[in-house]
């Protein structure tokens, strides 16, 4: 325990005012934080933790970028802010503090999963497809993303009028460049899938709203196998062998699991937004 105590939070009000409660967190874990450079043993296996995630450093620096920026979106930032490549000075102190968060949230969070297996309880976690524009994912990752000069996206994501609304719905989420996904073989997609798949029990891959949308459950681990029949996939999509109507999608994706089921859950659910995606465009 890096702290002894810490004072229950207003339990008892009935709405909850969560820059309060960001504030309240925030100064004992900042207080959690000055014991934890102290302690060598933690500090080791936090180096450990930090080398073994892809996205840590990256997220770190885009959130310590965005607390000097006071919260503005990262469209609106300075050239040396926007800058992937930009110079780390004055922020190593909150970069350090931010992975500090992410190691002790892994860390607690590995702890639940051990316990919730020794009840025979399974660990589910969604993935949406889409990404917000304000986002780590699309600062460092932009070129995988359909976005102007100025970063801005060209396309957004949303659904066609339905049942639940009869205008249809605008998400707002960048749409993916394909094109560029294929040129550097959808490593984004397959990092993130990877990390997820570590975490989880069961991935669930969330091709539209949570709640009303459409979801594709995945069980097991993503190996280099799988991997590589994923990648076969993906790039089946950008030769278009398949056609339009929904049948011959998962026709399509049914050949895919003679294979792999895992990768033929991912196929449909890539699918499914490539033909959405091209729909909104033709639009």
């Amino acid at each position: 325990h890096l702290l002894d105590e810490v004072p229950n939070y207003l339990q008892d009000v009935k709405r909850v005012d969560y820059k309060r409660v960001r504030l309240f967190k925030n100064r004992y874990l900042r207080k959690a934080y000055q014991v934890f450079l102290k302690d060598k043993e933690l500090k080791k296996e936090y180096r450990t933790f930090v080398k073994g995630t892809f996205w840590l450093k990256k997220y770190a620096r885009f959130m310590a970028l965005n607390k000097a920026n006071e919260g503005l979106p990262w469209v609106d930032w300075n050239d040396e802010d926007q800058n992937i490549k930009g110079s780390n000075e004055g922020l190593e102190a909150e970069i350090d503090y931010i992975q500090f968060l992410q190691y002790i949230f892994v860390k607690q969070f590995n702890l639940l999963k051990i316990h919730a297996h020794q009840k025979g309880i399974s660990i589910m976690g969604d993935l949406p497809l889409y990404v917000g524009d304000d986002s780590a994912d699309v600062y460092e990752y932009r070129k995988c993303f359909q976005l102007d000069d100025k970063f801005y996206p060209k396309f957004v994501s949303g659904a066609s009028p339905d049942y639940f609304s009869k205008d249809g719905q605008l998400w707002g989420h960048p749409l993916y460049d394909w094109d560029y996904l294929k040129k550097t073989r959808y490593n984004f997609w397959i990092k993130r899938l990877k990390w997820n798949n570590e975490i989880f029990d069961i991935l669930r891959i969330v091709q539209k709203n949570p709640v009303f949308g459409k979801t594709l459950m995945c069980g097991g681990m993503l190996d280099e196998k799988r991997m590589e029949i994923l990648y076969e996939i993906l790039y089946a999509i950008d030769r278009e062998e398949f056609t339009d109507t929904r049948n011959d999608i998962f026709q399509y994706g049914s050949l895919i699991g003679k294979k792999d089921l895992l990768a033929r859950q991912i196929f449909l659910c890539l699918l499914i937004l490539l033909d959405e995606q091209e729909q909104m465009i033709r639009k």
